[in-house]
């Protein structure tokens, strides 16, 4: 009687946390989410129906100061259609990409929570005294860490 009282109160345990684990999977919403960094840059994502992965990831660009004393501003990206980056329970997802051979890389982080999404994008570039993109370039430009906000649409 015992042992069946046991695997009575464990059976109930486990099933409470798997609803758990849903209502968490539940605290915000699929679909297009727009907004705009601190920069006043456009920014927007896209959860897809899942809600394992946000995909579509699109923001105009980024000021960015530079170790010449120089401000630069380079132009944002759209991830690619195919691409998903991982999205977990409680809504969060990290970026990472590099681009221009090197010379680029972009990281975002953010959470999504209800109906709003925050966080933060950093970009840093090389560029060459000809002021080209170069991934052997003298000169570092980081935007530092820049925030932005969206809401469900």
């Amino acid at each position: 009687m015992l042992r069946r009282l046991i695997a009575a109160v464990l059976c109930v345990g486990v099933l409470a946390g798997a609803a758990a684990t849903a209502e968490a999977a539940r605290k915000y919403r699929s679909g297009v989410y727009r907004g705009e960094t601190a920069q006043k840059a456009k920014l927007s994502l896209k959860v897809v129906k899942s809600k394992k992965a946000i995909m579509n990831f699109d923001w105009e660009g980024a000021v960015m100061g530079c170790s010449d004393g120089q401000n630069r501003q380079l132009n944002g990206f759209r991830s690619p259609d195919d691409v998903r980056f991982k999205l977990s329970k409680k809504g969060k997802f990290k970026i990472r990409v590099g681009g221009s051979e090197g010379a680029v890389e972009f990281n975002a982080r953010g959470r999504i929570k209800k109906k709003k999404a925050t966080g933060v994008i950093q970009l840093q570039a090389l560029f060459n005294e000809n002021d080209e993109l170069d991934p052997q370039g003298s000169v570092l430009c980081d935007s530092e860490l820049v925030t932005w906000t969206a809401r469900h649409k």
